[in-house]
């Protein structure tokens, strides 16, 4: 495959932990995707002014996926925000396409400036599988070749990342924000909450189909990304899991009826703004389990519950 035809994955990163992550993560994306997509990391950092604007102007022009690897330390470089707003201006659905992966941080309460505008995650196992699984729907591989590569890959990656951790623990200044800076922050946050919950409630006013120009990819993407949204402002613990069949929404064992009971009419909401989309629901737990109590009663299903139009073709992720 020609490199022009791989998907290529814009990593980002600034200073010391975030280059030793960023590499990597370089390395994991060759172990699951190769040869098919093509992590570029650059060998410069950015804060030293280094990288080739021209270079830079290149890769992000073929780039239509991003990571942005953010530590305390570079929580505030200008230039970091910079390649994360220049990406966000290159694909057609930033908030699924460009992710700050959270390294050194305890809560997500901590990240603060532009970066907010986007989904950001922590870097942990279940976080990283769901981002490879973004990626693996662009290129077309299935979640359960995903998963078992990363399956192998991963011991290599996290004893990487506590080295690289503990290398540099301490080692990179962190900013020290002013009161005022804080406060302004505060502020831009709020701001930014209010535009997606309205940008949410004017998606949930409407049940006609999405506009033509976007792809069935990104529609499955944005499902993906609401109900995962809806049911985090509901306290329910889901793994969302998007392929190129559809939404795979799996549970948690101990999950009650009345969470079940939500995320059922979360579901069906967002089925509705996604029509074209088909929806799949799993429980990890026993029969007993609330949730599959609840879905049994109601639709005689042992451990699937098809919203849409119909079972997937041939869905292999569960």
């Amino acid at each position: 495959m020609a490199d022009d035809e791989k998907l290529l994955v814009f990593i980002s990163w600034s200073k010391n932990l975030a280059r030793e992550v960023a590499l990597a993560l370089r390395d994991l994306i060759i172990v699951v995707f190769d040869p098919v997509v093509t992590p570029w990391v650059s060998d410069q950092d950015i804060e030293l002014g280094s990288r080739s604007m021209s270079e830079l102007g290149t890769v992000l022009e073929r780039s239509s996926f991003g990571i942005i690897v953010v530590t305390r330390a570079n929580l505030e470089s200008q230039w970091i925000n910079f390649e994360a707003g220049a990406l966000s201006k290159k694909v057609s659905n930033p908030e699924a396409s460009v992710i700050p992966l959270l390294i050194d941080f305890e809560r997500m309460s901590e990240l603060v400036g532009p970066l907010t505008q986007f989904q950001a995650t922590f870097c942990n196992e279940v976080e990283l599988l769901r981002i490879l699984n973004l990626i693996g729907v662009r290129v077309g591989v299935a979640p359960t070749v995903v998963t078992t590569r990363f399956s192998f890959a991963w011991p290599t990656f996290k004893a990487k990342l506590d080295g690289a951790q503990e290398k540099y623990r301490n080692t990179d200044p962190v900013p020290q924000r002013s009161p005022e800076d804080q406060m302004d922050e505060i502020l831009r946050t709020l701001r930014t909450l209010r535009d997606r919950d309205t940008r949410s409630r004017s998606l949930s006013r409407s049940t006609s189909a999405m506009p033509a120009s976007k792809t069935q990819e990104d529609l499955i993407l944005e499902a993906a990304m609401e109900l995962e949204r809806l049911a985090y402002d509901s306290l329910i613990p889901v793994n969302v899991s998007p392929s190129t069949h559809g939404v795979s929404i799996r549970t948690a064992a101990n999950m009650g009826a009345q969470q079940a009971k939500q995320l059922q009419a979360i579901s069906r909401d967002v089925t509705a703004m996604y029509p074209s989309v088909r929806f799949r629901m799993l429980s990890d737990g026993p029969p007993e389990n609330g949730l599959q109590a609840h879905l049994d009663s109601q639709h005689n299903a042992r451990e699937t519950l098809q919203y849409g139009s119909g079972r997937p073709e041939s869905d292999t992720s569960s």
